[in-house]
C-alpha cells in the first residue's frame, strides 16, 4: 500500500488532537456543559412538495440536518447518506471515484436512476446514464437532506422507483454571512472552499444573492488489485476538480420571491492506469447548471415554479496497451425541463394538491479512435410530460391521517440514432425506432397517532422507471460489458407495500421500523445475448438491456437514538434486505437469484459526545457481502469500518473559528465496492474553517 507522508501521519494526528485539547474552554464555573436548546419538530417538503411536520407523514422519511452535517464525517456529500437506514452508498475509490451509486430499499444493480436524487427540488439524474454526478455538489452550501423512502412516482415521476433524496440548500438570512474553509488530508488531498451570502434587509424582505466556489486537488492511490489486467500499468487515481456557483433573487415577503442561479463544475480523474497517454486513461466532467424559480401564496393557498437548464459534456481517454486500442469518449448530454405546482386548503382539515411538469433529456456522443480511422456517433431525445393530484385529509381531530395521490406520466423516445464506420459496429448503423411509455402511478397511505408520542402508518405505493437514453441508442461498454442498444425497452414498474411505527419513549430514547415488501415488473436488467463480437483483440460476449419480469424484494429497517445525558447521543440502526429474481423468460437459469449489487445486511451505530475539550464523534459501518454478476457466482465480501470526527469551536481565538479531524476507516481496510478496485484505506482529514 503507498501512501504520501505515511510516517508522518501518527504525529500529525498527535499533535492535531493535542493542540484541540490544550486550548482553554472559556466556560464559567456556571456555564459547563451547555444543554441543546428546545428543538423544534422539522418541517419536510419533500414527501409532498409542500411544507410537512415530518411526524405527520404517511411513510418513512429522514433529515439530515445542519447540526447533523456539522457532527458527520465525510470527504463528499453521498458520503454523508451512508449512515441512513436502507440506503446503499457505492463509492469504491473514495475522493477519486468519477462515479458513486446511491441506492435505496433494495434497488441497486448495474441499472441506476431507480432513485430520484433532487438539490432544492430539481433532479439531478442524468437522462443519458441515469447517473447523478455526486462531485459537483457542494458540502457547504447545504442546509438539510430530506430522505423519503419507498416509491414517490405519484408525486415526482419518473427514477422516483426506490425513493426521492432532496438536498436543501441555505438561503441567505442576514446582512453578511458565509464561511471560509482549507482541508489538508490523506494522499496529499487539499481543499479550499468559500461561500459568502447576504440579504439587503434583516426583517427577510428584499434582495439577496450568494457566491460559492471549491477547489479540490488529490494525487490520489494505486487502486487496482492484482488481478486486474491493467495491473502492471498501475497508476495513481489523481483529482483535480473546482466549482463555483452564483444565486440571486427577491423576497417579497415571507410567501412570494423569486431566484435565479448559475453553476459550473470542471473535473480532471484519472482512472488508476496508464500505458501511453500522459494522464493515462481519464475522464472529465464539464458541467453548467442554471436554475430559475418563483414560490408565492396566501394564508391557504401557496403556488412555486421552477426550470432548470443542465448541459453535461463528458469525456473519457482510455488508454490501452496496444495504441491503435485508445480511443475517446465525447459527449454531450443535455437535460431541462420545469414544473408548476400549487397546494391549497379546501376545508380545514383538507389540503389538496395539484401540478404539471415536462422535461428533455438529449445526448450526442462520439467514440473515436486516436488513429482517426474509426468512430462511432449515438444520438437520441426523451420528451416526458407528468400531471398529478393528490389529497390528504386530517380526521379524528388530527389523529388520523389519510392521503391519495395519482400521477400520469408520457415519455417518447425519437430521434435516435447509431453511425459507425468500424466493422462490425458499421452493420448497426441507422435510425432507431421511436417509442414511448405511458404510466399511471398511484399512492395511498395512512397514519394513525394511538398517543401522542406513539404512531403507526400503512401504504402502497407505485414507482415506475423509463429507460436510459444510454440503454435506447448506444452500442458500447458499460461497468465493463459491451451493450447493443435496444430502443424497444419497456418502463419497468414497482409495487411496494409498506408498514412502520415511530415511538419516543422515556429517558429520550426514540424507535422507528418499517417494513415492506416490493414487486417489481418488466424489471430491466442485463441479459447475455449468447453472440461475441470481436473486440481488443478478442471474441466478447454481447449484452442487452432487457425487461425480463419480475422481482421481488423485502425489507426491514430498524432505527433508534438515546440521550442518556444532555451531552451524550447514541444511535443504531439496522437494515435487512431480500431480493430475488421471480420470473426470467430470457434467462430462466437466474430465477431466484439475488439482484447484483445489494446487500442482505447493513448496520450503523454511533455516538456523539459534545464537552468543553473536544467534540467527539464514532460511527460504526457494517455491510454485508454483495453478488456483482447476474448468476451470483462473484461476491464481494463483507467489511466493517469505525470513523472517528474531533471538532472543536476556537471562538476565544476568532468568531466563528473551529478546527476538526476527520479519521475515516480507522483500521486501514482495503475492502472491495467492485470486483477490480480497492478502497483507498484511512482517510485522514484535517480543517480549519471560519464561519461569520
Amino acid at each position: 500500500m503507498e501512501r504520501r507522508i505515511t510516517a508522518t501521519w501518527p504525529l500529525a494526528i498527535c499533535l492535531w488532537m493535542a493542540c484541540l485539547a490544550c486550548m482553554p474552554a472559556y466556560a464559567t464555573a456556571d456555564e459547563g456543559i451547555q444543554a441543546p436548546a428546545h428543538e423544534m419538530e422539522p418541517v419536510v417538503v419533500t414527501a409532498s412538495r409542500y411544507e410537512t411536520p415530518l411526524s405527520e407523514v404517511p411513510g418513512r422519511v429522514q433529515v439530515i440536518d445542519a447540526e447533523r452535517l456539522k457532527e458527520i464525517p465525510f470527504n463528499s456529500v453521498d458520503d454523508i447518506l451512508r449512515w441512513v437506514s436502507g440506503v446503499n452508498v457505492r463509492r469504491g475509490n473514495g475522493i477519486s471515484s468519477y462515479s458513486s451509486k446511491v441506492t435505496m430499499r433494495g434497488l441497486g444493480g448495474n441499472a441506476p436512476a431507480r432513485t430520484l436524487i433532487m438539490v432544492d427540488g430539481v433532479a439531478l439524474n442524468k437522462g443519458d446514464t441515469g447517473d447523478v454526478n455526486w462531485n459537483r455538489l457542494n458540502r457547504d452550501q447545504i442546509e438539510r437532506i430530506e430522505i423519503f423512502k419507498g416509491p414517490g412516482s405519484s408525486i415526482y415521476g419518473t427514477n422516483a422507483m426506490g425513493g426521492v433524496i432532496n438536498i436543501i440548500t441555505k438561503h441567505p438570512d442576514k446582512r453578511l454571512s458565509g464561511k471560509l474553509s482549507a482541508s489538508y488530508g490523506s494522499y496529499d488531498t487539499v481543499r479550499t472552499a468559500a461561500r459568502v451570502a447576504g440579504h439587503a434587509k434583516d426583517d427577510g424582505k428584499g434582495p439577496f444573492a450568494e457566491v460559492a466556489g471549491a477547489w479540490t486537488s488529490s494525487e490520489g492511490y494505486h487502486t487496482l488489485t492484482e488481478a486486474s489486467k491493467d495491473y502492471a500499468a498501475s497508476d495513481r487515481r489523481s483529482v483535480d476538480e473546482k466549482n463555483v456557483s452564483i444565486k440571486g433573487g427577491y423576497d417579497f415577503d415571507g410567501r412570494t420571491g423569486v431566484e435565479v442561479g448559475y453553476s459550473y463544475f470542471e473535473d480532471m480523474r484519472s482512472e488508476g492506469y496508464k500505458y501511453h497517454l500522459t494522464h493515462g486513461s481519464h475522464r472529465s466532467f464539464d458541467t453548467h447548471a442554471l436554475t430559475a424559480a418563483y414560490h408565492g401564496g396566501t394564508d391557504d393557498t401557496r403556488w412555486n415554479a421552477s426550470a432548470y437548464f443542465n448541459q453535461e459534456n463528458y469525456f473519457w481517454h482510455r488508454d490501452f496497451a496496444k495504441e491503435s486500442s485508445i480511443y475517446t469518449v465525447d459527449s454531450a448530454r443535455t437535460d431541462c425541463g420545469g414544473q408548476i405546482g400549487m397546494n391549497t386548503r379546501i376545508f380545514e382539515d383538507n389540503t389538496l394538491s395539484l401540478g404539471l411538469d415536462a422535461k428533455r433529456q438529449k445526448v450526442d456522443a462520439t467514440d473515436d479512435d486516436d488513429a482517426g480511422n474509426g468512430y462511432a456517433d449515438n444520438t437520441g431525445t426523451m420528451d416526458l410530460f407528468g400531471a398529478y393530484v393528490m389529497d390528504e385529509w386530517k380526521l379524528l381531530s388530527g389523529d388520523l391521517i389519510l392521503t391519495g395521490g395519482l400521477r400520469f406520466d408520457h415519455a417518447r423516445y425519437h430521434d435516435g440514432n447509431y453511425d459507425s464506420n468500424k466493422p462490425p459496429y458499421d452493420t448497426l448503423s441507422g435510425d432507431l425506432d421511436e417509442n414511448t411509455w405511458s404510466a399511471i402511478s398511484p399512492r395511498a397511505a395512512a397514519r394513525y397517532f394511538l398517543t401522542d408520542d406513539l404512531s403507526a402508518y400503512i401504504s402502497w405505493s407505485r414507482g415506475f422507471r423509463a429507460p436510459i437514453l444510454d440503454s435506447l441508442c448506444r452500442n458500447g461498454i458499460f461497468y465493463g460489458r459491451f451493450y447493443d442498444a435496444n430502443p424497444d425497452l419497456e418502463n419497468e414498474t414497482i409495487d411496494t407495500y409498506e408498514i412502520g411505527a415511530d415511538a419516543k419513549l422515556p429517558h429520550d430514547v426514540t424507535l422507528s421500523a418499517s417494513g415492506f415488501i416490493s414487486k417489481g415488473d418488466d424489471f430491466i436488467y442485463s441479459v447475455d445475448t449468447g453472440a461475441t463480437r470481436f473486440l481488443w483483440g478478442a471474441n466478447r460476449a454481447v449484452w442487452r438491456k432487457e425487461n425480463v419480469g419480475k422481482v421481488d424484494i423485502r425489507g426491514v429497517e430498524i432505527d433508534a437514538t438515546w440521550k442518556p445525558a444532555s451531552p451524550l447521543t447514541l444511535f443504531a440502526n439496522y437494515t435487512y434486505t431480500e431480493t430475488e429474481i421471480e420470473e426470467f423468460e430470457d434467462r430462466p437459469e437466474l430465477e431466484g437469484m439475488r439482484l447484483e449489487y445489494v446487500p442482505r445486511d447493513m448496520l450503523n451505530v454511533g455516538a456523539t459526545l459534545m464537552w468543553d475539550v473536544v467534540n467527539t464523534s464514532a460511527i460504526v459501518n457494517y455491510k454485508g457481502k454483495q453478488y456483482v454478476n447476474d448468476d451470483n457466482s462473484e461476491i464481494i465480501g463483507s467489511y466493517t469500518t469505525l470513523d472517528l470526527k474531533f471538532w472543536r469551536e476556537l471562538d476565544f481565538v476568532a468568531e466563528g473559528l473551529a478546527a476538526s479531524l476527520e479519521i475515516q476507516n480507522v483500521a486501514d481496510l482495503r475492502y472491495m465496492e467492485s470486483d477490480d478496485d480497492k478502497a483507498p484505506g484511512r482517510i485522514v482529514t484535517a480543517e480549519l474553517s471560519w464561519t461569520f
